[in-house]
């Protein structure tokens, strides 16, 4: 490798802060030009050692020696202080050369194409003020070979390892169109068998007007830089999706930005219908509306056997389906399942937040999907049938999400279903869903997608529902036109906060081993495990939001007793309660500070809402009771509690029951600990 001393910082270079100030300790951080891609410096000459990056600047403001870099590469420079603070920014940096060394530098691609007399080795730059620039070594062995914009008839571009989408002429201005330069860069990276694909730093968004397609995309990434404009679709695809792959990609997406521009019927994200791989960190996809025929309108689309898909951390809004995974098994008779992992995904404003079914087929095979969703938060979802769609889908792992939505119920306007369609193998787990819905769990089939006839069976479903619904499981036993309308061995456990308009469940059968079970916070409201074969009513008489929040407080016993002088003890006390429902639990404790003469039963007043004895449910046992600290020779005795004071009773150690003598044996400093339940 050629090294060349740098042009900035090479030798004997001291830095200084914009005041004139020695840069103490400052640091140089090494890219890539024009990218946040480290790049390596050298110590000298020979190109052997690698300085540290970033170069850390001595006492005095100067590097640590010489700064040799990369002939053939241009870099970035920024300077910072020893605390991170960006003091300058330097991009374009290259190596200096003899005289006799500069290369012929030349405005364009044909330009370089025409220079003469160059033999291997030869050096050019082209400088034409856009992501064309750059230089380029001549390889005889290349002549003839061109792919716009790392290969120009023999001229070969000396760059890093990242296939720059500006090499082939895109620009990025919002404007312009981008589509045939892009298409270049995935041309030459599929006719490459593979590589890294990058959407630098950008003054616009990428237009395109029709669709990119890799013809052979075997370990492939595609990468936008965090100030990259969006690829955004001007005009429709005839393929449908914005971006397509061949059979057998493996495509790598880095922070995509996709904008399908709210044009009806395109797809974004669309690999080839087998044995596909695909990767979406982050990122944003936005704008894909359905057509009228219900085609396209999703962000990220896969149909086919043998593909996995694994999505983090992605943004998915204003779009049609926002995950879409699908079997056709007219066109896909593979037995290898459908693998997708899908995790801390946002989605807003999508019809469907994920559609999972097999088309074309009455299988029941339950081993076509393996699918995961975790961690998702979902808003404003749902409004065509469901938030989530299922089709004959199997095996499919909903756990650990929000959904939520920004409008108040509205029976015409309100989304049908949370969770809409067929399966089996489902497992719903720790969602919460503050969204309103006819209902919660509706397998009525859903014309243009969940149509299936199949048997739910073998389903869990677990959720917290703080919105309004007129049922939590919904099927029309009425229509005929579709069989099946009951579950199998399937366990539904909800937590409710509202009561349901119309009723828990509406008319459907229920067959083999199936459990609903309406809970508020862990308490049992209602269980049904009888044969789904009526309407079961709503809950209304158990006002389920009076059960739902906690709520905490403290109140202040007050102690008195019986068979004693009325000037007996004096204490100090404090206590706790927290009310779940109509259920109070409270602790507390009294500490004495002079004993006094009492004889006989103590009791403890003050308890929260004792005082309205119309709703007094009598006596009631309490929980636990610690002997007072101090006591002489005696243990507590379980006494009774009314709805307004609790009594405690002591036992004298090794004799019978007797009445207690508060002055012989209780000390002054003696404690009393307790606590309790009772219904409000």
């Amino acid at each position: 490798m050629a090294v060349s001393l740098s042009a900035l910082g090479g030798a004997g270079w001291q830095f200084l802060t914009d005041n004139g100030v020695i840069l103490s300790g400052g640091l140089i951080n090494t890219y890539e030009a024009g990218t946040s891609t480290p790049a390596a410096t050298y110590t000298d000459s020979s190109g052997g050692t690698a300085h540290a990056n970033p170069i850390i600047l001595d006492a005095f403001g100067r590097p640590p020696g010489e700064i040799w870099v990369n002939s053939l590469v241009n870099y970035k420079f920024v300077v910072t202080t020893s605390t991170g603070t960006e003091s300058e920014d330097y991009d374009d940096i290259y190596g200096i050369t003899s005289a006799l060394d500069v290369p012929p530098v030349v405005a364009s691609y044909a330009a370089l194409s025409a220079l003469t007399g160059m033999t291997t080795g030869s050096l050019a730059r082209v400088s034409a003020g856009t992501g064309i620039d750059g230089l380029f070594r001549y390889d005889s062995t290349q002549s003839g070979t061109d792919n716009s914009g790392t290969i120009i008839d023999g001229w070969v571009r000396q760059y890093f390892d990242k296939f720059n989408v500006e090499f082939f002429g895109a620009l990025g201005d919002g404007s312009t169109a981008d589509r045939t330069a892009i298409q270049l860069c995935f041309t030459a990276i599929s006719d490459a068998g593979g590589g890294h694909i990058l959407f630098p730093d950008s003054a616009g968004d990428w237009p395109i007007a029709g669709s990119l397609d890799f013809a052979n995309a075997v370990n492939t990434t595609i990468e936008f830089s965090p100030d990259s404009g969006y690829l955004k679709l001007t005009s429709a695809t005839a393929a449908g999706g914005i971006v397509t792959s061949a059979a057998s990609s493996t495509i790598e997406w880095l922070n995509p930005k996709i904008d399908a521009n709210s044009i009806l019927g395109q797809n974004g994200i669309e690999p080839s219908s087998t044995g596909c791989t695909i990767t979406v960190e982050g990122g944003h996809l936005k704008n894909f509306p359905v057509a009228g025929d219900y085609t396209g309108g999703k962000p990220i689309a896969i149909d086919g056997s043998g593909c996995t898909m694994f999505v983090n951390g992605t943004r998915i809004s204003d779009s049609h389906s926002g995950i879409n995974l699908k079997r056709d098994l007219t066109a896909d008779s593979g037995t290898t399942p459908l693998i997708a992992v899908i995790s801390d995904v946002v989605f807003e404003n999508c019809d469907i937040l994920m559609y999972t079914g097999i088309k074309n087929s009455t299988t029941n095979d339950g081993t076509l999907f393996d699918v995961s969703l975790t961690n998702f938060n979902a808003l404003d979802c749902g409004s065509l049938g469901g938030v989530f769609l299922f089709d004959r889908a199997s095996n499919v792992k909903i756990t650990s999400g929000s959904i939520s939505a920004t409008s108040t119920y509205n029976s015409s306007t309100a989304v049908e279903a949370i969770f809409r369609g067929r399966g089996r193998k489902l497992v719903i787990d720790d969602i919460q869903i503050n969204q309103d819905a006819d209902a919660i769990i509706d397998i009525d089939p859903l014309a243009n997608y969940a149509i299936d006839t199949s048997l739910m069976a073998d389903n869990n479903y677990k959720f917290t529902a703080t919105g309004t619904y007129d049922y939590v499981f919904f099927s029309d036993i009425t229509d005929s036109t579709y069989a099946n309308r009951f579950l199998d061995n399937t366990y539904i456990d909800a937590q409710m906060t509202n009561d349901v308009g119309t009723a828990i469940v509406s008319p459907a059968t229920r067959n083999g081993s199936t459990m609903l079970t309406i809970r508020n916070n862990l308490k049992v409201m209602f269980q049904l495990a009888s044969t789904f074969n009526s309407t079961y009513t709503n809950i209304a008489a158990i006002p389920l939001a009076y059960y739902y929040q906690p709520t905490t407080g403290s109140w202040t016993p007050i102690i008195s007793g019986t068979g004693g002088s009325a000037a007996t003890a004096a204490y100090t006390s404090f206590g706790a309660y927290t009310l779940i429902g109509d259920e109070y639990t409270i602790t507390g404790w009294v500490k004495l500070t002079n004993v006094g003469s009492w004889t006989g039963n103590v009791q403890i007043t003050g308890l929260p809402e004792a005082s309205d004895g119309t709703d007094s449910y009598g006596v009631v046992k309490i929980s636990t009771v610690t002997a007072p600290a101090n006591a002489v020779g005696i243990t507590a005795q379980l006494g009774e509690a009314s709805f307004s004071q609790m009594r405690f009773d002591w036992n004298i150690s090794g004799g019978a029951f007797v009445k207690l003598d508060w002055a012989t044996h209780m000390a002054a400093t003696s404690q009393i600990y307790f606590s309790m339940s009772y219904p409000r």
